[in-house]
């Protein structure tokens, strides 16, 4: 494989970011992964912003924010925003209200609830199909960004602009060139020209050995595609830690006949040892074991481990009677924040579930498309995941992961729809409508969870981020991900 040509004198206009595994492109409605979460938030923006724990309307983006057009003979409402006259993609393009509705239409949460299209007067309408939808949240997703296909790649709105990608399992696959038209708002300008990021495939014992060579001798400037057990081991570079932003979890497809009985689902979370799978990733296995489904610094309260054991699980099982002979599990793609050796949790979980007479078929895939191709198919009893945190709010977290309306269907983006196992509730959904209004209502959110159990929460991740001293002004956003339009090089 290539690498950038190593040099005592780095181009101190250009940042080289490394990633983990090939690149297979970018949509930017469709990044799950970590490496396009990060390309996405250099490169695109969103209508609506969180600014200290506040959804704001972005006045770089809106001459007014959302206000009540009117109200239907049927009772529902119907929203605008208006676009300020100066907008403008990366490409020289002016946004238009068509652009707005058009990138709109990939988010299948708003989707759901509302129905967008462009008005006169640079309005963006919003037809919502429910009588109390509250439409900031969506808008503020980091995945409700405005984009649209140019001549070569995609072109967005945001600090920076794609002008090369290649789908490749290795190598160069990407060049960020500072976008000329970007508006700044109260920000700076970007100082870093160039960002070039480079793929690096796992070894044969699937470690990141490549990866952390290039960090060792200088070939790549910024990743965060490395666990805490290999990071801590570097030298030379600085290394920040952010806990408790993510939970990996095993979730039940529900729809999987024997699946659907909650008693069945609760029987076999019993059968899970979250501190032996903790074990397989972690020196520290009681920092990161989970002890509910939100991570640490989401969570309001700190409880203990659930009640697992095999007597507990084979004593449930009895109960519901028949069981099938075997469970087919789909693992992710391949090292995640929250899951550093996913096959090795999956065999662990197979070892854990083998000892109740119930075998589980491990299956991998090898990228991230064909992981939620496999996802949306619903052909697998049981899918070993996890969830990065998108905002700092619980009740974000527990909906994406509960809600009925973020369950993944054929031709929905993945990134938007994040409910992995197809759990639907009406209660959960009321429940979760309530929260968002009314934080005490995560309690019954939780005790519904804990009845229902569709998912088994197994450990938290934590966000580690590695970059070389030349690197500066670098600080861990709260969600975990970076913006290169701060940083300066030295």
């Amino acid at each position: 494989m290539s690498r950038p040509r190593k040099t005592n004198e780095p181009d101190t206009n250009t940042l080289r970011v490394g990633l983990l595994g090939g690149w297979g492109g970018l949509d930017p409605w469709e990044a799950q992964d970590l490496a396009g979460v990060i390309v996405r938030n250099q490169c695109f923006e969103t209508l609506y912003t969180r600014v200290d724990g506040k959804i704001v309307a972005d006045p770089r983006y809106l001459a007014h924010e959302l206000r009540l057009e009117t109200i239907g003979i049927n009772g529902m409402p119907r929203y605008s925003v208006r676009l300020v006259d100066d907008l403008f993609f990366c490409d020289g393009t002016a946004v238009q209200p068509e652009d707005i509705a058009a990138s709109l239409q990939h988010v299948a949460p708003l989707r759901a609830v509302t129905k967008v299209n462009a008005a006169g007067g640079r309005r963006v309408q919003f037809n919502c199909v429910e009588p109390e939808v509250v439409l900031e949240p969506h808008l503020a997703q980091i995945w409700s960004v405005i984009g649209k296909r140019g001549a070569k790649n995609w072109v967005g709105t945001g600090p920076y602009a794609i002008v090369e990608e290649t789908v490749a399992p290795a190598g160069k696959v990407l060049v960020l060139e500072r976008n000329p038209h970007w508006n700044a708002g109260d920000r700076k300008q970007p100082s870093i020209e160039r960002i070039e990021f480079w793929a690096y495939p796992l070894d044969a014992d699937n470690k990141p050995t490549k990866l952390r060579e290039a960090l060792e001798q200088g070939e790549i400037d910024f990743t965060m595609m490395l666990s805490r057990e290999v990071a801590k081991g570097l030298q030379g570079v600085r290394k920040v830690y952010q806990p408790g932003q993510s939970t990996a979890f095993l979730a039940f497809t529900c729809r999987r006949p024997w699946l659907r009985d909650p008693a069945v689902r609760r029987a076999l979370s019993a059968a899970i040892d979250p501190w032996a799978l903790a074990r397989v990733c972690h020196d520290n296995p009681a920092a990161f074991a989970a002890r509910g489904l939100l991570p640490p610094a989401l969570a309001p309260t700190r409880r203990s481990l659930p009640n697992y054991g095999q007597d507990v699980a084979a004593k449930a099982l009895e109960a519901v009677g028949d069981r099938p002979s075997s469970l087919r599990m789909l693992v992710v793609w391949g090292p995640r924040p929250y899951l550093p050796n996913p096959m090795g949790v999956a065999k662990v979980i197979a070892e854990q579930f083998g000892a109740l007479g119930i075998g589980v078929i491990i299956q991998q895939p090898d990228t991230a498309e064909a992981f939620f191709e496999a996802v949306r198919r619903g052909e697998h009893d049981l899918i070993l995941s996890g969830y990065i945190a998108e905002t700092a709010e619980p009740i974000d977290f527990l909906t994406a992961l509960l809600s009925s309306k973020r369950i993944p269907r054929r031709g929905t983006p993945m990134a938007s729809t994040t409910n992995l196992g197809g759990y639907a509730d009406p209660e959960m959904d009321r429940r979760l409508a309530a929260a968002q209004l009314d934080s005490a209502q995560l309690m019954a959110v939780n005790e519904l969870f804990e009845d229902q159990r569709p998912l088994v929460p197994l450990m938290y991740g934590a966000s580690v981020a590695v970059h070389s001293w030349r690197v500066q002004n670098f600080e861990m956003d709260p969600r975990g991900i970076p913006s290169f339009a701060e940083l300066t090089l030295g």
